[in-house]
């Protein structure tokens, strides 16, 4: 049997595991004898190995076992799956298209667009467990399998450096981050995964895949997610461990102690990315969750789990990303590619088994990306003596004031404890008399606007910062956009709220 997702996630199970629980939602339960049926009769019903493999699929679902199954089939087949957020915005799914040029998209609901392009509904019966409208012929079988070399998906980046690029990634590099996250976080046949990520981002669908290469179970949220629901829910299905942003674990912050007594004594992992956050609010997470580690990773779109960081085993590292996993080399180097000093800044460049081989249709851009054999992140960061990586900014970020040069982050450090503040963001706008090249501008939602002391705010940043450190203007904004994976964007807060909306 060739070694790949499909083989080694599900059809390597014994006869004792495929009666356990995969997949679990509010009143169905399917086990993974059910999941390998599922699969096998999605294969027939979505296409032939003859006719998919190599072929580009998009999955525009949203999440649910309908994105799990049609997941598995579209690899099983050597079909290559292109996940699309269904929310996406219509001139981002026509430029993902363009690059791709995928066979069909497959999706569950009314689409909320129209391209060229064929479009299967797939849809699950969860009382038969079975796929609707389809007769229930078995499709491809074990022999039939791709290889572990076989491309399995593209995921594109969210744009907030320029045009989204699609990484390649192949069943292997696919089956090393799950191995990778299911030995950090520590899963194992017990394990209970709360879904809440999006399924279509790799934070999402690593969970799932790490999950069930452990033997675990898949958990899909009772209700519309909210913080009340997540609580109840972690009670209600015994949640051991879930995966989330840091804007849902900023709204999880602020949930009363006691509305948790008693609710999560079985949590015992939270893995937080995309954005970082301050060491003060993992400490809250800590207190909060006691009996929960708390997992921070950094990585990129082209290369995930890279550095992790377990916050309970090193309290007094929460100011880092943390230190490479199995099998990642990180190199913090200057501008030649030599490698900088310890404590010094310069980019993060790395070599890792689940670094993609390259960007679908775009070859010269990934060369571009490669430096002296390492891969170039755009990342500034530093190590320390216990090569724990600081992260201090992109390299795009940086604002360059009358020749002073620095990062948003040194700004906005000086702001992140202060009362009075929801949200913030420091980014480097044109300078509009054009003599200083940029200056900084720092974008603020207040907890409440209407009692909000701006003069003191300002008197405060006076007081703590350099003179081209200073905010030229400070502006009240209801919310800090975010890309498409969930990190900040200063791009686009320049472009809701910069000087040209003033």
């Amino acid at each position: 049997m060739s070694e790949n997702l499909f083989s080694d996630l599900l059809l390597s199970k014994n006869e004792k595991d495929l009666g356990q629980p995969a997949v679990l939602l509010e009143n169905y339960t399917f086990t993974y004898a059910d999941i390998v049926n599922l699969v096998r009769t999605a294969t027939a019903y979505i296409g032939s190995k003859e006719n998919l493999a190599g072929e580009r699929i998009i999955l525009c679902m949203p999440n649910g076992p309908e994105f799990i199954i049609a997941f598995f089939a579209i690899t099983a087949l050597g079909g290559i799956v292109v996940p699309i957020e269904p929310r996406t915005g219509q001139q981002r799914i026509r430029l993902i298209i363009e690059q791709t040029k995928p066979a069909f998209i497959l999706h569950t609901d009314s689409l909320n667009f129209s391209f060229n392009i064929p479009a299967v509904k797939f849809s699950i019966d969860y009382d038969l467990k079975k796929i609707d409208n389809h007769d229930g012929s078995m499709g491809i079988q074990s022999e039939n399998l791709p290889g572990l070399e076989t491309a399995a998906l593209i995921l594109f980046s969210s744009g907030s450096t320029g045009t989204p690029k699609g990484a390649i990634l192949t069943h292997r590099q696919l089956l090393k981050i799950a191995t990778t996250l299911s030995e950090v976080i520590g899963m194992d046949a017990f394990h209970r995964e709360y879904l809440i990520a999006p399924l279509t981002h790799s934070g999402g669908l690593q969970r799932v895949t790490s999950t069930l290469l452990s033997g675990g179970c898949l958990v899909f949220p009772s209700s519309l997610i909210s913080i009340p629901t997540l609580i109840d829910d972690i009670e209600k299905f015994s949640i051991n461990g879930f995966f989330s942003s840091p804007p849902m674990i900023k709204m999880l912050l602020k949930t009363d102690p006691a509305r948790l007594k008693n609710k999560v004594f079985k949590l015992k992992s939270i893995e937080i990315a995309s954005a970082p956050l301050t060491s003060l609010e993992i400490s809250r997470l800590l207190e909060l969750f006691p009996k929960a580690n708390v997992f921070f990773q950094y990585g990129l779109t082209e290369c995930s789990r890279a550095l992790i960081l377990d916050s309970r085993k090193h309290p007094d590292k929460l100011h880092t990303v943390g230190k490479p996993t199995d099998g990642v080399k990180v190199k913090i180097a200057d501008t030649d590619g030599n490698r900088m000093p310890i404590g010094e800044q310069g980019e993060i460049q790395l070599k890792a088994e689940q670094l993609t081989g390259g960007f679908w249709d775009n070859p010269d851009e990934y060369r571009s990306k490669i430096k002296h054999g390492w891969f170039s992140t755009g990342d500034i960061g530093k190590e320390d003596e216990e090569g724990f990586i600081s992260y201090c900014g992109r390299v795009d970020d940086l604002i360059n004031c009358g020749g002073n040069s620095y990062f948003p982050a040194e700004v906005e450090i000086e702001v992140k404890d202060l009362p009075g503040i929801k949200d913030y963001m420091v980014a480097g706008v044109p300078d509009p008399q054009d003599i200083l090249t940029q200056i900084p501008w720092i974008f603020i939602v207040p907890t409440n606007p209407d009692t909000w002391d701006m003069l003191s705010f300002r008197s405060y940043l006076h007081k703590s910062l350099p003179s081209h450190m200073m905010p030229r203007k400070i502006v009240i904004v209801p919310k800090i956009p975010l890309t498409d994976s969930g990190k900040p964007s200063r791009k686009m807060a320049i472009k809701l709220y910069g000087p040209k909306n003033q």
